[in-house]
Protein backbone atom coordinates (compact mmCIF):
# COMPACT_ATOMS: atom_id res chain seq x y z
CA UNK A 1 0.00 0.00 0.00
CA UNK A 2 1.43 3.54 -1.48
CA UNK A 3 1.49 7.08 -0.14
CA UNK A 4 3.43 9.52 -1.65
CA UNK A 5 3.38 12.91 0.58
CA UNK A 6 5.41 15.65 2.28
CA UNK A 7 6.16 16.16 5.99
CA UNK A 8 3.31 18.95 6.21
CA UNK A 9 0.32 16.05 4.79
CA UNK A 10 1.45 13.09 6.81
CA UNK A 11 -0.99 14.30 9.45
CA UNK A 12 -3.34 12.63 7.00
CA UNK A 13 -1.97 9.34 7.66
CA UNK A 14 -4.08 9.35 11.01
CA UNK A 15 -7.45 8.82 8.69
CA UNK A 16 -6.18 5.30 7.77
CA UNK A 17 -4.22 3.54 10.86
CA UNK A 18 -7.24 2.21 12.57
CA UNK A 19 -8.07 0.45 9.02
CA UNK A 20 -5.01 -0.42 8.29
CA UNK A 21 -4.13 -2.05 11.58
CA UNK A 22 -7.14 -3.74 11.41
CA UNK A 23 -5.83 -5.38 7.92
CA UNK A 24 -2.61 -5.91 9.67
CA UNK A 25 -4.33 -8.52 11.89
CA UNK A 26 -5.48 -10.16 9.53
CA UNK A 27 -2.73 -11.09 7.17
CA UNK A 28 0.79 -8.85 6.49
CA UNK A 29 0.44 -5.27 5.06
CA UNK A 30 3.59 -3.02 4.07
CA UNK A 31 2.81 0.21 4.13
CA UNK A 32 5.65 2.32 2.00
CA UNK A 33 5.96 5.84 2.22
CA UNK A 34 7.23 8.20 0.09
CA UNK A 35 8.21 12.12 1.51
CA UNK A 36 6.94 11.56 5.13
CA UNK A 37 9.86 13.12 6.19
CA UNK A 38 11.40 12.62 10.37
CA UNK A 39 7.63 11.73 10.67
CA UNK A 40 7.68 8.67 12.69
CA UNK A 41 5.09 6.74 11.52
CA UNK A 42 3.92 3.40 13.55
CA UNK A 43 1.24 1.29 12.40
CA UNK A 44 0.22 -1.34 14.94
CA UNK A 45 0.26 -4.85 13.14
CA UNK A 46 2.11 -2.56 9.85
CA UNK A 47 5.47 -2.62 8.04
CA UNK A 48 6.11 0.44 7.65
CA UNK A 49 8.66 1.72 4.99
CA UNK A 50 9.36 5.47 4.62
CA UNK A 51 11.97 6.82 2.16
CA UNK A 52 12.71 10.48 1.78
CA UNK A 53 11.10 12.09 -1.21
CA UNK A 54 12.86 12.48 -4.68
CA UNK A 55 12.11 12.22 -8.38
CA UNK A 56 13.83 9.02 -7.91
CA UNK A 57 12.47 7.11 -5.39
CA UNK A 58 8.96 8.60 -6.22
CA UNK A 59 9.05 6.53 -9.44
CA UNK A 60 10.88 3.31 -7.74
CA UNK A 61 7.46 3.29 -5.57
CA UNK A 62 5.27 3.86 -7.89
CA UNK A 63 6.67 0.57 -9.46
CA UNK A 64 6.47 -1.14 -6.02
CA UNK A 65 2.72 -0.42 -4.85
CA UNK A 66 -0.02 -2.42 -5.69
CA UNK A 67 -2.37 0.48 -4.67
CA UNK A 68 -2.19 4.15 -4.02
CA UNK A 69 -3.60 6.10 -1.01
CA UNK A 70 -5.11 9.64 -0.60
CA UNK A 71 -6.66 10.33 2.83
CA UNK A 72 -7.70 13.97 3.46
CA UNK A 73 -9.34 15.43 6.36
CA UNK A 74 -13.30 17.21 5.41
CA UNK A 75 -12.35 20.45 6.30
CA UNK A 76 -12.32 23.66 4.06
CA UNK A 77 -8.07 23.46 3.28
CA UNK A 78 -8.53 19.89 2.12
CA UNK A 79 -11.14 20.46 -0.21
CA UNK A 80 -9.60 22.83 -1.95
CA UNK A 81 -6.63 20.30 -2.59
CA UNK A 82 -5.89 19.01 -5.86
CA UNK A 83 -5.98 15.15 -6.63
CA UNK A 84 -2.83 15.18 -8.50
CA UNK A 85 -0.95 12.41 -6.47
CA UNK A 86 -4.23 10.10 -7.15
CA UNK A 87 -3.74 11.32 -10.81
CA UNK A 88 0.03 9.95 -10.36
CA UNK A 89 -0.61 6.69 -8.72
CA UNK A 90 -3.53 6.13 -11.68
CA UNK A 91 -1.10 6.69 -14.16
CA UNK A 92 0.79 4.44 -13.24
CA UNK A 93 -1.93 1.73 -13.88
CA UNK A 94 -2.70 1.53 -9.56
CA UNK A 95 -5.70 1.04 -8.46
CA UNK A 96 -6.70 4.37 -5.52
CA UNK A 97 -8.28 4.75 -1.94
CA UNK A 98 -9.01 8.44 -1.27
CA UNK A 99 -11.13 10.34 0.99
CA UNK A 100 -14.43 11.64 -0.61
CA UNK A 101 -13.21 14.98 -0.30
CA UNK A 102 -12.80 18.02 -3.08
CA UNK A 103 -11.35 17.27 -6.12
CA UNK A 104 -10.95 13.33 -4.82
CA UNK A 105 -14.56 12.63 -5.67
CA UNK A 106 -14.54 14.23 -8.87
CA UNK A 107 -11.16 11.84 -9.97
CA UNK A 108 -12.04 8.80 -8.23
CA UNK A 109 -15.25 6.58 -9.93
CA UNK A 110 -15.96 4.81 -6.63
CA UNK A 111 -15.88 1.08 -7.70
CA UNK A 112 -14.30 1.76 -10.86
CA UNK A 113 -11.15 3.27 -10.63
CA UNK A 114 -10.76 2.61 -7.03
CA UNK A 115 -12.87 4.09 -3.80
CA UNK A 116 -13.82 6.82 -2.12
CA UNK A 117 -13.97 6.11 1.71
CA UNK A 118 -15.95 8.60 4.69
CA UNK A 119 -15.33 6.41 7.26
CA UNK A 120 -12.77 3.34 9.16
CA UNK A 121 -14.87 1.31 7.88
CA UNK A 122 -15.11 2.17 4.32
CA UNK A 123 -11.14 2.82 4.29
CA UNK A 124 -11.58 -0.95 5.60
CA UNK A 125 -13.79 -2.91 3.22
CA UNK A 126 -11.57 -1.07 -0.05
CA UNK A 127 -8.06 -1.47 1.10
CA UNK A 128 -9.48 -5.69 2.15
CA UNK A 129 -11.07 -5.66 -1.08
CA UNK A 130 -8.40 -4.32 -3.09
CA UNK A 131 -5.70 -6.31 -0.89
CA UNK A 132 -7.16 -9.77 -1.53
CA UNK A 133 -8.40 -9.48 -5.20
CA UNK A 134 -5.73 -8.95 -8.29
CA UNK A 135 -8.21 -8.59 -10.64
CA UNK A 136 -10.07 -5.76 -9.72
CA UNK A 137 -6.95 -3.99 -8.86
CA UNK A 138 -5.50 -4.52 -11.84
CA UNK A 139 -8.78 -3.51 -13.56
CA UNK A 140 -9.37 0.11 -11.65
CA UNK A 141 -5.69 0.65 -12.56
CA UNK A 142 -6.55 0.47 -16.50
CA UNK A 143 -9.49 2.35 -15.58
CA UNK A 144 -7.26 4.82 -13.79
CA UNK A 145 -4.77 5.04 -16.73
CA UNK A 146 -7.48 5.32 -19.15
CA UNK A 147 -8.61 8.11 -17.20
CA UNK A 148 -5.27 10.25 -16.99
CA UNK A 149 -4.72 9.75 -20.64
CA UNK A 150 -8.18 10.91 -21.69
CA UNK A 151 -8.09 14.05 -18.76
CA UNK A 152 -4.82 14.93 -17.79
CA UNK A 153 -2.17 15.00 -20.16
CA UNK A 154 -0.70 17.22 -22.24
CA UNK A 155 -2.38 15.59 -25.24
CA UNK A 156 -6.06 15.78 -23.95
CA UNK A 157 -5.66 19.20 -22.88
CA UNK A 158 -3.98 20.84 -26.14
CA UNK A 159 -6.87 22.15 -27.71
CA UNK A 160 -8.10 23.91 -24.56
CA UNK A 161 -5.23 25.50 -24.26
CA UNK A 162 -4.95 26.85 -28.19
CA UNK A 163 -8.53 27.83 -27.36
CA UNK A 164 -7.70 29.81 -24.77
CA UNK A 165 -4.37 31.59 -26.30
CA UNK A 166 -6.68 32.13 -29.03
CA UNK A 167 -5.41 29.52 -32.06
Amino acid sequence: IGWIGSPSTAKYLEIVKESLSKLGQIEPVILYLVGAGNNKICIENVHVISVPWSEKNEQIALGKFDLGIMPLYNESWDKGKCAFKLIQYMASFLPVIASNVGMNSEVVSNGENGFLAENSDEWFNALYELHHNYELRKLMGEKGRALTISRFTIQAKISDFLQFVGR
